[in-house]
């Protein structure tokens, strides 16, 4: 991703490249940092509530196979840091979700933002909330072979004597 995104734009998408090519992909999380400005929300029965910022983030396998997350942010204003891991998101009766759209190293990530959703007989009040991504980053947890060079054990002792 980007070092650091606007106030919050509703989409980024961004291609990222792992260090090598995977033997093999278990997982992945991404972390995110930033502030946050929270709105209010307002409903009939007269009580108010915080109205945060809904940050998500997906990785498509394939169509109608994706990695996705989406991680509470916080109910009020200032910074925020977290961690979240992807999850398989897949429509019913569809194979599994697979990691396989990383074997050539490549992937591509799109993090979505807006206000979070409210329900019944509620409105919200400007300002919006908004969020300010500073950093975020993708852990891969795979096997990437690394090359070596042909050595035996005695010349490797003799290049640290």
């Amino acid at each position: 991703m980007p070092a650091r995104l606007a106030a919050f734009v509703y989409e980024r998408t961004a291609t990222f490249h792992l260090p090598g090519i995977p033997a093999v992909v278990r997982g992945a999380s991404l972390h995110v940092s930033g502030t946050t400005e929270v709105g209010t929300i307002y409903c009939d029965s007269g009580s108010q509530s915080p109205w945060p910022m809904a940050l998500s983030a997906l990785m498509v396998d394939s169509p109608d196979h994706e990695w996705f997350l989406q991680p509470a942010m916080p109910h009020v204003a200032g910074p925020f840091d977290w961690t979240a891991a992807f999850r398989p998101f897949v429509l019913e009766g569809s194979p599994l979700v697979t990691w396989s759209f990383l074997d050539d190293g490549v992937g591509e990530i799109t993090m979505n933002g807006g206000p979070d959703g409210y329900g019944g007989f509620c409105w919200n009040s400007l300002p919006r909330p908004t969020a300010t991504v500073e950093h975020a980053w993708i852990l891969v947890d795979a096997d990437i072979p690394v090359a070596v060079h042909g050595a035996s054990w005695g010349s490797m002792k003799a290049m640290y004597r």
